[in-house]
């Protein structure tokens, strides 16, 4: 992420698993309890990030595959990917949910989302395995928040998912 943070976990008895896509590392979440966690990181500064994961995803109920703060719906700034059944929703909230949900069949997938706090919309590209998906429609902008990042659970209390993350990229810009 910016500022070259890397997940932790102060319970290890909640560690996802190490495994592969193929033959590259990938880490595997359970989607009963497994989740990991970032120091709180400073977004504020940057006036737009783009986010690049590659990710297996299984249709399922919804799920929380990355999301800064605890519940992003409730801090201005923070965002989520999250999955629900056969849908991938980025989520943006700058004191109203900004979304772009596409659908995302089982496999594992690439993704890469840029949000801009300066624009119009926030969520100004969003790409699935390389094919746009599109952008948010008009609403309200606000400034990326500083917050801890949680990685397959919201905030290791709720929304598991099983899956496996090969990566989780924050770009500046």
């Amino acid at each position: 992420t910016v500022g070259g943070r890397d997940f932790v976990q102060a319970n290890t008895s909640k560690d996802p698993a190490y495994g592969l896509f193929t033959t590259k590392p990938a880490l595997v979440f359970d989607g009963v309890n497994d989740f990991m966690q970032a120091p709180a990181v400073n977004y504020a500064p940057y006036p737009a990030i783009t986010l690049a994961s590659s990710f297996s995803y299984t249709a399922a109920g919804l799920v929380a595959i990355k999301e800064t703060s605890a519940v992003y719906s409730s801090n201005v700034g923070a965002f989520i990917i999250a999955g629900n059944g056969g849908t991938v929703t980025p989520s943006y909230f700058s004191g109203v949910v900004q979304s772009r949900a596409f659908a995302c069949a089982n496999g594992t997938h690439r993704l890469i989302v840029t949000l801009d706090t300066g624009a119009v919309g926030t969520i100004t590209a969003c790409y699935l395995d390389g094919v746009s998906v599109g952008a948010t429609p008009a609403g309200a902008s606000a400034a990326l928040g500083n917050y801890v990042e949680h990685i397959g659970m919201r905030a290791g209390t709720s929304l598991p998912w099983a899956g496996k993350l090969g990566t989780d990229l924050v770009y500046s810009g």
